[in-house]
């Protein structure tokens, strides 16, 4: 199972979370909200239903839907008698940010223990402290962490700055 497709996960907030970085339009963003929210509630999704739901013309939805494709954001597939909207894509894009420094394995196990994805200003701290104090040091802070109930990047971080001035 991907991350995204975990139960713990909101996709919403991800997106909310990730839009300054995944390049999309106002309009995009709008059909990308609907969609999401269209497939987290299995609502029947058409180009009709979108149109009338954000007040826009037909044209302007079918642009936005090839734009959509044409970024790898989502696909339509057909699955006996129903259409699929896709937003795979959406979430497996790379933020240069974090892909080129971090072992994603580290934010895995993270937000696998918070149960819920991490920001991406936690992700960037949590780069900044593994280039600081290494992978055992935050694995050690993420044990202590969760044995206190402290489910942040921030709390870490505090265990790792205490250690490291004993």
């Amino acid at each position: 199972m991907k991350w995204f497709e975990q139960p713990y996960v909101n996709t919403r907030d991800w997106i909310l979370n990730n839009l300054e970085y995944l390049n999309l339009d106002p309009l995009e963003t709008a059909v990308v909200l609907l969609i999401d929210f269209y497939n987290s509630t299995h609502h029947l999704i058409t180009a009709d239903g979108l149109q009338r739901a954000l007040h826009t013309d037909n044209d302007s939805i079918d642009r936005t839907i090839s734009s959509l494709k044409k970024k790898r954001y989502l696909s339509i597939k057909s699955t006996g008698s129903s259409i699929v909207f896709d937003l795979s894509g959406l979430y497996e894009y790379e933020h240069p940010t974090y892909t080129s420094n971090m072992d994603m394995t580290i934010v895995d196990l993270i937000q696998q223990q918070f149960g819920t994805l991490l920001s991406m200003n936690d992700i960037e701290k949590l780069a900044r402290l593994r280039e600081e104090y290494g992978d055992v040091k935050i694995r050690e802070a993420l044990r202590e962490a969760l044995l206190y109930g402290k489910k942040n990047i921030d709390y870490m971080a505090g265990i790792l700055r205490r250690r490291a001035n004993r």
